[in-house]
């Protein structure tokens, strides 16, 4: 399905924070060294799995609810983090827009999902 195909490519986008310093420069404005290098290095990772399962949902129904619920609860997770520290700046601002876009395309997927499953009236 496309829209498991969208959240991989949202998601995809933060792995190559796992170059390390200057990418995450780009990706979010830091200065990330040491320990923060290795919790952002380790959070690419994980950006990477969560691509993966996104993948695979695109071509394995079965694990879609599990692959909706692990990319759910990580985008509102995020936002609620996000505005609970608000102001934050362009950079977090980027990943907020394309957290409400995966949101908003998983919320489509769950709409259509259970529209194809409901039983007959």
């Amino acid at each position: 399905m496309l829209i498991f195909v969208g959240l991989a490519l949202i998601h995809i986008l933060p792995l190559s924070g796992v170059l390390g310093g200057e990418r995450l420069r780009d990706l979010y404005g830091i200065q990330a060294q040491g320990d923060l290098s290795i919790l952002m290095r380790h959070r690419a990772v994980l950006f990477g799995l969560l691509s993966l399962i996104s993948v695979l949902a695109a071509f394995k129904p079965e694990i879609r609810s599990v692959a909706a619920l692990l990319l759910g609860l990580s985008m509102a997770s995020f936002l609620v983090l996000a505005f609970l520290e608000a102001p934050f700046g362009a950079p977090i601002r980027k990943i907020v827009v394309a957290d409400i876009v995966g949101l908003a395309l998983l919320l489509t997927y769950l709409v259509m999902d259970f529209i194809k499953n409901r039983p007959p009236s």
